[in-house]
């Protein structure tokens, strides 16, 4: 099937959605609020009795479905298990929507005995069953509300289809196979039955909603002809059980009968009665059940499963806190039971009923956001959400005496205190980390309330005095007022959200004396030259127990941002760290991100469930066979030669005479800085800091006059594994071949001194793959680098370290899977180029 056809399916469902709701708010346009209590309150307890018995009649004869399906697959069940299971199963089915998946899925479990292949031909069966009640009906429904040319052409249909299976039962008995299940027509009499239990199924089922609507609203013969229409496009929309569509079909045929709002009552009953109440019972017999069957192995999981309450408690209640603040805000934006609101009043002074609204609409919107702290296990939002539920339950009863909310309020605290343990995170500041689906949610929750209060109040006039008149039986007023108090909370929330942004790029924290020296002794042991970026001075510290090693990092926007790998002697200790990290970061309620993680670290940061997103590659020299012979070192041969033709030296420089020229080394600085949009970068790159320069040799190049004309400070790693530049400064319009010189000069050094590698550091974008099956982040840096390689010299830089005949080793960035990438890739940008700005200057 095309791609853009199944995209139309897919999104055919919430079109349906959308189109259905549309409809029934044209029908209620000129209804009230009043209408729709009414129309529920209409309907007796007699009704509701009569209902509840045709929904179980319907049930029972939805069993007989499957008892039908079991023979017809050859599945030797008991008669007990199908008509425990088969309900079950259709309370699912009709409920959840995808009726073939839902209750295939169903019959696999409960009817397993069977295998698998019984399971699908019963739901091929029960499926055909089900569909042909309705074919048979559709003109007989048709002709009841008036559709005389639907009708004819349902009925020559109806003819049909049946007269073809009727046919098919008798004479084709050749199964076909479908995903390996062979599927044959069933015999002559089951088809007969089939046709026959069909057409009581969908009877006794419209029967239900015809003992709910009132005789005054809709003739009985019309609300089931309705009926039958309504449900069979909801069933087209594959939307679970028809919802919004079998409305709106309903409202659509019947609505010039007895009003739109007449027939909302009865369509919320029918919804509790035949859907919800048998969905309810499925589900706890279905628990009850699995529980029996598996007692001994609930205990164990219950014990094994209890430490993993941490990952499910905090949505859970969130859920349960962003539900209370919904009620609370729909009830402030209906009127109170006149009956409640008198006792109130007997005792009460009006002041208290009026601050109690809003404060329940205070509430109501607190929780709103404060569920989105739960969900981030913050322990400050905890705090807060206990003291506002409490405030919701005061205020639910002396508003209008509304013990629902109160009770329900005082369940969600119920629920919150045992668990109390669970939310540890003590993060500062007034950061929810709200997200765009979190945001949407309460935008959605506060529209309907404050949309919900209009249509009740639509015949109220407006005008000044409604505002400011204080009086038991103003609930429009209340609403008014609550909705000014809502409308100042969120807005004040807002503009305190965006004040309170943590700032990409933070200042560089202070760091102590002795955690600096600490870190220096541990730089001096590493064999690994990144280590050296710890000594910028702009980097907290992460040590060890034993303080023989480190992670640097930094803080940016939610990322906390690890430079390189662990720096420690063993992998013991990089596990160590790894997972003290892990947990710093887990208590603050920020993301942990590794900026430049090497390969063969990635294991360890696989274990710990994070993900890598390779970044680039790192190039690295083997000085032991470096050599400037050959045809492929003739480029670099000849430009260092061309520099020593123009009497440019090169020297290094020990640590212990480098503060002697600083001033030199700055004014070299400053014009190659003149020289560049951007200013100092930092973090994974060194800057100009006289103290950082004099902590290791420089290497320098002069003119014949012993001008300095550029220089780069060494990174020198232990047992001499490792030699590196950082900082490197040139002055502007520098001769041909200077960087050869220095680049070419300081590698024969290194060889000279012994070291094993140099390390030319990363090419960013390289070595990403282009292939489609690739990750999206690799083919859209793959893209980047051949696209924009020159215009960001991407390209450039990896052919110039190309020259040297590098090896290539792969640089990742590690990150939580969960986490947003574009959103750490900003913090980590904001850290290297010295906030937002500079990344905009660069």
């Amino acid at each position: 099937m095309r791609l853009w056809l199944l995209r139309l399916l897919a999104i055919l469902p919430f079109a349906a959605l959308l189109g259905a709701a549309w409809i029934i708010h044209l029908f209620l346009a000129d209804g009230h609020y009043d209408d729709l209590t009414a129309s529920i309150g209409a309907v007796s307890w007699g009704a509701l009795a009569l209902a509840a018995a045709f929904t179980c009649l319907s049930f029972a004869i939805l069993a007989l479905y499957d008892v039908m399906a079991a023979r017809y697959a050859g599945a030797a069940l008991p008669l007990a298990r199908i008509l425990w299971g088969a309900p079950v199963v259709y309370a699912f089915s009709n409920s959840l929507g995808l009726s073939v998946l839902t209750s295939g899925a169903l019959r696999l479990r409960l009817y397993g005995a069977a295998g698998g292949a019984a399971a699908a031909r019963m739901t091929a069966f029960s499926t055909v069953t089900l569909w042909l009640g309705p074919i048979v009906l559709a003109p007989f429904a048709f002709d009841a509300v008036g559709q005389r040319g639907m009708a004819i052409a349902t009925g020559l249909g109806a003819l049909g289809i049946a007269a073809a299976y009727l046919t098919s039962a008798r004479w084709w008995r050749r199964p076909i196979r479908i995903g390996g299940v062979a599927l044959s027509a069933p015999a002559p009499r089951m088809a007969l039955a089939q046709i026959a239990v069909s057409l009581a199924d969908w009877t006794v089922a419209g029967l239900v909603l015809v003992a709910l609507v009132p005789a005054d609203v809709a003739a009985p013969q019309e609300v089931l002809a309705a009926f039958l229409i309504a449900q069979a496009l909801g069933l087209f929309s594959h939307l679970p059980g028809g919802i919004g569509v079998f409305e709106a079909a309903m409202v659509t045929l019947l609505a010039p009968q007895g009003g739109a709002a007449a027939l909302a009552g009865p369509l919320i009953l029918y919804r509790a009665v035949y859907y919800i109440a048998p969905l309810t019972l499925a589900a706890l017999a279905l628990v009850a059940a699995e529980a029996m069957r598996h007692r001994a192995l609930f205990k164990q999981a219950r014990r094994a499963l209890a430490p993993g309450l941490i990952f499910f408690t905090p949505p859970l209640m969130a859920v349960a806190a962003f539900a209370v603040g919904g009620v609370f805000l729909v009830s402030a934006a209906t009127p109170g039971l006149d009956a409640r609101l008198a006792f109130l009043d007997d005792f009460l002074p009006i002041e208290v009923i009026e601050v109690s609204h809003l404060a329940s609409v205070a509430a109501g919107i607190a929780l709103l956001f404060l569920a989105r702290g739960l969900a981030r296990r913050r322990r400050d939002a905890f705090n807060v959400t206990l003291v506002v539920l409490g405030i919701g339950v005061l205020a639910s009863l002396l508003k209008g005496a509304d013990y629902e909310e109160a009770l329900l309020a005082a369940a969600a605290i119920a629920l919150l205190w045992p668990s109390r343990s669970i939310f540890y995170r003590r993060a500062s500041g007034f950061g929810l980390g709200l997200t765009p689906v979190w945001m949407a949610a309460i935008a959605a929750t506060l529209a309907f309330s404050v949309w919900l209060g209009f249509y009740v109040f639509r015949d109220v006039p407006y005008d000044s005095a409604l505002l400011t008149t204080t009086s038991v039986d103003n609930d429009a007023g209340r609403f008014l007022r609550g909705l000014l108090l809502g409308t100042v909370l969120v807005l004040s929330a807002l503009l305190i959200w965006m004040l309170t942004l943590r700032r990409h790029g933070v200042a560089p924290p202070a760091v102590a004396a002795a955690d600096l020296a600490a870190a220096a002794a541990v730089v001096g042991t590493s064999p690994r030259t990144y280590a050296q970026l710890a000594l910028l001075g702009d980097k907290s510290f992460l040590f060890n127990e034993a303080r023989t090693g480190f992670i640097m990092f930094a803080q940016s926007g939610r990322s906390r941002v690890a430079l390189g790998d662990p720096v420690a002697p063993d992998a013991e200790s990089r596990r160590e760290l790894l997972w003290k990290f892990l947990e710093d970061c887990d208590a603050a309620d920020l993301w942990p991100v590794f900026y430049q993680a090497s390969e063969t670290m990635l294991p360890l940061y696989l274990d710990a469930g994070l993900a890598a997103h390779k970044l680039g590659e790192e190039a690295i020299v083997d000085l032991a066979g470096f050599t400037l012979a050959g045809g492929k070192m003739a480029g670099l041969r000849q430009g260092a030669r061309a520099a020593e033709r123009k009497g440019l030296v090169f020297a290094v420089v020990p640590a212990a005479d480098v503060p002697a020229m600083m001033d030199e080394l700055r004014a070299v600085s400053d014009a190659w800085l003149a020289e560049k949009t951007g200013g100092e970068k930092g973090f994974s790159l060194g800057y100009f800091d006289p103290d950082y320069l004099a902590r290791g040799p420089l290497a320098v190049v002069r003119d014949g006059e012993g001008h300095l004309l550029a220089f780069a400070n060494l990174w020198l790693g232990a047992e001499r594994a490792e030699l590196s530049v950082d900082l490197m400064r040139h002055v502007p319009h520098p001769p041909q071949g200077l960087m050869d010189l220095l680049f070419v000069s300081v590698l024969l050094w290194g060889q000279k001194e012994g070291y094993r590698h140099f390390n030319l550091g990363m090419a960013p974008m390289s070595g990403l793959s282009r292939h489609r099956l690739a990750p999206l982040w690799q083919r859209a840096g793959s893209y980047v680098f051949s696209r924009f390689g020159a215009l960001y010299n991407f390209q450039g830089l990896r052919a110039y370290k190309q020259k040297f005949m590098p090896r290539w080793e792969a640089r990742y960035l590690i990150s939580p899977g969960g986490a947003p990438l574009a959103r750490i890739l900003i913090h980590v940008t904001a850290l290297v180029s010295g906030g937002l700005q500079g990344v905009i200057r660069k």
